[in-house]
């Protein structure tokens, strides 16, 4: 097994999926479209290898939630059409639901 994953971060144990079935075409190109302009900037391993803390006070100026893992986002979804005053982080290792989650 190698000691890096493909972007050159170093390889951490995951025990999980991380991807499922095959992408529908619909779902890369919402991954590819929407997700850059949604995602905490910052995070990613090229943006960031140093691993610098981010503050979530400087992406959002409300009460903040942070939620790991949420399936497909029906219930990400719903949420947020609820709590308009609340900056909600949400983060999924796995790429399947993410992809649902934008659509």
């Amino acid at each position: 097994m190698s000691t890096s994953h493909p972007s050159g971060a170093p390889w951490r144990n995951f025990y999980g999926r991380i991807h499922g079935k095959t992408l529908k075409p619909a779902q890369q190109r919402y991954l590819a479209e929407d997700l850059p302009r949604l995602r905490v900037p910052g995070v990613g391993w090229e943006e960031n290898p140093d691993r610098s803390k981010l503050n979530p006070r400087d992406l959002i100026d409300a009460p903040t939630w942070l939620e790991i893992g949420f399936g497909g986002g029906e219930h990400l979804v719903h949420q947020a059409t609820q709590t308009h005053d609340v900056g909600i982080i949400r983060c999924a290792p796995n790429v399947n639901g993410v992809a649902m989650c934008l659509g």
